[in-house]
């Protein structure tokens, strides 16, 4: 696809660049036959967010863009017609109002990907909610006309927005049956990453309590039930 910058449009080229990907995944034929893979996984940059390493190569997501990166995954399971799994994914949160930044807060994993996958009633549906030192970063110039100039145009993009439920709830209508956060070399969360909360922690542990079945537990949710035990993993790259 040559690019990521299509993930800041408002087109449909999350569904027009998951079919060009079909068509290639097909063109190389390791799609078919009896060493076709159970899934592929979709692979998003791996930095947090508001960390330079992300935001300065074009890499910030809210709302906006990550449902686009996910309906690129649905589209893409639909048209091959297998499981995706995301990976790579930033657990990352935005901070609040109340969490005590950094001035220097690359230094501190800050980022989205937690906060609208897992849910965060603090921030809702108001993005002053979040720490305004996180909505007055300034994006590179380089990057002004996808991202915006500041993350405050990031999150205006996104208006009307709700992050106070998971993301998670309709994972199984997109093909996705589950996802791996962390960069490829840290994969998994540990207590504490920086920010000195729990938040990720907290909140998979939540989801322990109360998962998304699949197999028989599921056929009155209508999530697709495995068929076969998982032998390959394909890998998509989505961006760069």
């Amino acid at each position: 696809m040559g690019a990521s910058e299509w993930i800041y449009a408002s087109d449909d080229s999350p569904v027009r660049n998951a079919r060009v990907t079909a068509a290639y995944v097909r063109a190389l034929k390791v799609h078919e036959g009896p060493n076709a893979p159970d899934f592929l996984a979709v692979d998003r940059y791996e930095a947090d967010d508001f960390t330079i390493r992300a935001y300065a190569n074009g890499y910030c997501y809210w709302v906006h863009e990550w449902k686009r990166f996910f309906d690129f995954c649905a589209e893409l399971s639909r048209d091959l017609k297998v499981p995706i799994m995301p990976w790579q994914v930033p657990a990352s949160h935005a901070p609040l109002v109340t969490d005590p930044v950094n001035d220097d807060f690359d230094t501190q994993n800050w980022g989205t990907g937690g906060t609208y996958i897992l849910g965060d009633p603090g921030i809702g549906a108001d993005y002053h909610n979040i720490n305004p030192k996180i909505i007055a970063l300034q994006f590179p110039d380089a990057f002004h006309w996808a991202m915006g100039t500041s993350a405050e145009d990031m999150f205006e993009r996104s208006v009307p927005f709700d992050v106070s439920a998971p993301a998670y709830g309709d994972f199984p209508y997109r093909g996705i049956f589950t996802l791996l956060l962390g960069g490829g070399a840290t994969t998994g969360i540990i207590s504490t990453v920086g920010d000195d909360t729990s938040f990720v922690r907290d909140k998979l542990n939540a989801y322990m309590d109360h998962p998304i079945p699949f197999g028989n537990d599921a056929a009155s949710l209508g999530a697709p039930r495995p068929q076969r035990r998982l032998r390959r993993r394909g890998m998509v790259r989505c961006g760069r």
